[in-house]
């Protein structure tokens, strides 16, 4: 049975696959995919231990539209692990295919769900490389 954390970190990572391989046409309406559900503040830190904050994400994702081929992304084994009022925090694995060869993480997100709405909005990732 899939969450509505499960659906949105599928549909996030789905969008990425799109703006990474040129599925998606490279223009702001179909960028705010991704904008339109990040938290002001915005930071992740890679599985390199770099934190990347959103203004900087965003121009490098930006910038990226179309630069792959072959690249996929499958989101396994995503687990709440605690929902405190409108906050949770839900951990997944993120396996990436890209020009034949995987990498793996294991990755922690802080979400926040805007009670009107029901969208839930990325205030935190934090990625550690899984061996595979």
């Amino acid at each position: 049975m899939s969450t509505k954390y499960e659906r949105e970190i599928v549909r996030l990572h789905r969008f990425f696959v799109e703006w990474f391989t040129g599925q998606l046409p490279k223009s702001k309406e179909a960028f705010a995919a991704f904008a339109d559900c990040m938290a002001t503040g915005f930071a992740i830190v890679g599985p390199n231990g770099r934190l990347t904050e959103l203004e900087e994400l965003e121009k490098g994702l930006y910038d990226i539209h179309g630069r792959y081929d072959d690249f996929d992304i499958k989101i396994k084994n995503v687990v709440l692990r605690r929902a405190f009022g409108n906050w949770a925090i839900v951990t997944y694995e993120e396996w990436q295919v890209v020009d034949g060869e995987q990498t793996a993480r294991l990755s922690s997100v802080l979400m926040e769900e805007d009670r009107r709405s029901g969208r839930l909005e990325w205030l935190h990732v934090h990625e550690t490389w899984l061996n595979n």
